[in-house]
């Protein structure tokens, strides 16, 4: 999972010096506007749908916060600037504020409906066998300890395990390895459910994907096809679904398959599964 990280922005100590200072990590940017009234702050998320926990950590010196929240927010997709809070002077004298902010893809107010059954990211009557479970030595553990990888040749069709909204789509990279210098070519689709967590299907082949961003789709429907892609030891599908934190982190949750043999909660390795 990733979690991206913002720099120190404008520290200003003088009041009455106008500034205005744009500071992004990633997707994510603060927009900050300094008067002489104190300092106001709108956050960008420039994903085309993918909803981000941003938080803030304030060093503040005869300064509050006067309107709005500094508080941990949901911020959409969409790339428009979304007031957040102003700071104000606190009282007579010199002020002085700096900040840094995080952010990580997902909702911190989701909760998992534990009750769902997941369908198997494939096609009815396909099989594939399960190459790493839940808390897998090579990469499931901390935040993807619930992720499961199938094994699958490339091209294979990867089928949506839940209803919701695709919220992410990324297909143009080629490359894949075993180190984490390949993470950064990670191909993969992110689905919102309607509980406010949402599924990665990860690994897919360059231009892949059947779906687009601000698709409706339902459980079992084509979505994609399989590859190699990114941080990976050979073709196969990693799945997993997760939301943010307010730690900070995207964490995934165990799930439950509804397979042709029975309900499946972790899959052993060297599993072979059904859908129905």
């Amino acid at each position: 999972m990733r979690i991206f990280f913002g720099a120190v922005a404008l520290v200003s100590a003088l009041p009455g010096i106008a500034a205005a200072e744009l500071s992004c990590a990633g997707e994510v940017c603060v927009d900050t506007n300094q008067t002489n009234a104190g300092v106001s702050f709108h956050v960008i998320n420039r994903t085309e749908g993918l909803p981000v926990t941003v938080t803030f950590d304030l060093t503040l010196t005869n300064m509050r916060v006067g309107t709005g929240s500094s508080d941990p927010v949901v911020v959409p997709g969409g790339g428009q600037p979304i007031y957040l809070f102003d700071l104000v002077p606190g009282g007579s004298g010199s002020w002085s504020w700096n900040y840094t902010f995080t952010w990580v893809r997902g909702d911190f107010r989701a909760v998992h409906d534990d009750q769902h059954l997941y369908s198997l990211p494939y096609p009815t009557d396909y099989v594939y066998e399960v190459s790493q479970g839940c808390d897998g030595d090579f990469s499931h553990f901390e935040g993807e300890r619930y992720a499961v990888d199938f094994n699958m040749r490339p091209g294979s069709p990867i089928a949506a395990m839940r209803a919701g909204q695709v919220v992410d789509v990324i297909e143009e990279h080629d490359q894949g390895g075993p180190s984490e210098d390949f993470r950064a070519y990670t191909n993969e689709i992110t689905i919102l459910h309607e509980d406010r967590t949402h599924a990665i299907y990860s690994h897919l082949r360059q231009n892949g994907a059947e779906v687009e961003i601000g698709d409706y789709v339902e459980a079992g429907q084509l979505i994609a096809y399989s590859g190699g892609t990114g941080y990976s030891t050979g073709p196969h599908l990693h799945v997993a679904v997760a939301h943010a934190t307010l730690a900070g982190e995207e964490t995934s949750v165990p799930i439950t398959f509804d397979t042709h043999s029975g309900l499946v909660r972790c899959p052993a390795v060297s599993s072979r599964l059904r859908a129905n």
